[in-house]
């Protein structure tokens, strides 16, 4: 595991790690896990997950380990939620992102009007590098 996250508590509770039957409970629990997986990739810096080995999808410690049908479902609702995609066809590694696409449109469209420049063509190194991106996300 990496030094740099420290899962949540609720990872250290076995009920995390089987699907829940009520609804509401489920979707509460999808809501933890992409948590989890959006805070660890993004505090390391990581950009794919393979999820039939991601690390945080069993805890030794308590001796639980997450069904395949719990991984597809976590997945499935990363997916849903914009957080990830497949890579390619095979379907066994993901794109992770930290945050929705939609919400990182909102944040560049934003960047773009608070720094006039709307009608303007930039390249990729102004967007990344430029002087007016210094405190930007």
């Amino acid at each position: 595991m990496s030094n740099s996250f420290t899962p949540p508590d609720i990872w250290n509770f076995p009920p995390f790690f089987t699907l829940q039957p009520n609804h509401e409970t489920r979707a509460k629990q999808l809501d933890q896990w992409t948590q989890l997986i959006l805070k660890h990739h993004s505090i390391n810096n990581i950009y794919k997950m393979t999820p039939s080995s991601y690390i945080y999808f069993s805890n030794d410690s308590i001796n639980r380990k997450l069904s395949n049908e719990g991984i597809i479902s976590v997945v499935n609702y990363l997916i849903s939620k914009g957080y990830a995609e497949w890579e390619d066809n095979t379907n066994t590694t993901l794109k992770i992102y930290w945050r929705s696409p939609d919400s990182m449109a909102d944040e560049l469209y934003d960047w773009v009007v608070n720094n006039g420049f709307i009608n303007n063509v930039l390249t990729v190194y102004e967007l990344h590098s430029s002087e007016d991106n210094i405190n930007s996300p």
